[in-house]
């Protein structure tokens, strides 16, 4: 015999589903859980193409004019399709996030600013236009060496800049409204994996290997910038996502002492990552001490992060207890393999090292969203199930 379920919900949910009149929907049993999809949210954040479309034309024109006189222009090198794209590219990447993020924190349009707090916004912008940087002379660099000595007249030019410049307003536009603990999670990730693994191959002839991780990061290496931003990028990251996601715990957790001394410990691991980039090995007798000085602070924080982790957060979770000891063990292991039985050379003994700690902490980052609750609201119901009629 067929079941009647009715559901009381709370009153705005209801003004949700009467705005869609009746549906239905195929619901989804998970870990013991009933999921029922709601109907499409009219009031979710939606990027206008003439948002878009305005500073990607005017760009375009400005590029136009400038340009008026020219026959041909390289791809790439000085006054070139690049160039122009790399400096208006920038200069909008700034204006367009900080525009709409704004927009969206006074509640202008609709966005996920709104749960950003203004102290976090400097680091963040900072960090994104610094990534666009990279990303642009990377491309760049690389259309470069595919097509050298290549020359477009102006039309081919301007497509081109049109595109690339359209395409830039479109990521940055969406970057400001839709910015979540997640992405910042996602961005972390690929600053660190990519901008590390860049500084690998572009010293793979100096066979950086030789010597250690921080080579990378020397005087002595090639395009030494690169690493050294790619840690000072991580840590402005950081900085602001562990501020953002402490300050959304505490809104559904007490504030209490573990808590806070999780926070500071985080903010403190943040804090020497960018130490390590900034004060790199070079011939500077100072910059080395105070390498070798947050490089081994960085060690000794997130050994403290993972041996009181249980301690520490709110909710005990036996698995990634029984992980993050499992990934300590491994550290451990690596250590003695390195210094006792002087089995690993010292940048086996980093890669791996970097590899365990940044994963781990790229879980535990992930545990604490789950912990702040974002994204998603619990509601008391009242369900009652009858025979159908």
């Amino acid at each position: 015999m067929k079941k009647k379920i009715i559901i009381e919900v709370p009153e705005h949910l209801v003004d949700v589903i009467e705005e869609a009149g009746h549906y239905e929907k195929m619901v989804t049993i998970e870990k013991n859980q009933l999921k029922v999809p709601l109907p499409r949210v009219e009031n979710e954040s939606i990027i206008k193409m003439s948002w878009v479309l305005l500073p990607t034309i005017l760009s375009t024109l400005v590029f136009m004019v400038m340009n008026f006189n020219r026959k041909n222009m390289p791809l790439s090198g000085d006054n070139s399709v690049a160039s122009y794209i790399i400096t208006i590219g920038i200069i909008l990447t700034f204006v367009l996030f900080s525009t709409f993020f704004v927009l969206g924190k006074t509640g202008k349009v609709m966005s996920h600013t709104q749960d950003i707090y203004w102290r976090n916004f400097p680091s963040i912008l900072i960090s994104i236009g610094l990534i666009m940087v990279v990303v642009l002379l990377a491309s760049f660099r690389l259309l470069e060496q595919l097509f050298l000595g290549v020359t477009f007249d102006l039309i081919t030019s301007s497509l081109l800049f049109f595109v690339v410049i359209g395409v830039i307003s479109y990521v940055m536009i969406s970057m400001a409204l839709k910015i979540t603990p997640s992405i910042l999670i996602n961005l972390l990730m690929v600053i660190a994996i990519g901008g590390v693994g860049i500084a690998m191959l572009t010293n793979s002839e100096q066979q950086w290997w030789l010597s250690n991780l921080s080579y990378l990061g020397s005087s002595f290496a090639v395009s030494s910038w690169r690493f050294n931003l790619t840690l000072v990028l991580a840590s402005l990251i950081m900085i602001a996502l562990i501020d953002f996601l402490f300050e959304a715990i505490f809104k559904v957790q007490p504030r209490s002492n573990q808590l806070r001394f999780m926070k500071f410990l985080l903010l403190m691991l943040a804090l020497f990552l960018g130490g390590v980039g900034v004060f790199p090995v070079n011939d500077s007798v100072i910059s080395r001490e105070l390498h070798n000085f947050f490089a081994q602070g960085l060690v000794f924080w997130v050994l403290i992060l993972m041996i009181g982790v249980q301690w520490l957060l709110p909710t005990s979770d036996k698995e990634f207890t029984k992980l993050t000891y499992g990934m300590a063990i491994v550290l451990v292991v690596v250590t003695l393999l390195f210094k006792v039985v002087y089995y690993l050379s010292l940048t086996a003994f980093e890669i791996i090292a970097f590899v365990v700690a940044f994963s781990w902490l790229l879980l535990l980052l992930n545990k604490l969203i789950q912990l702040s609750n974002y994204g998603s609201q619990s509601f008391r119901l009242d369900i009652e199930i009858r025979d159908k009629d």
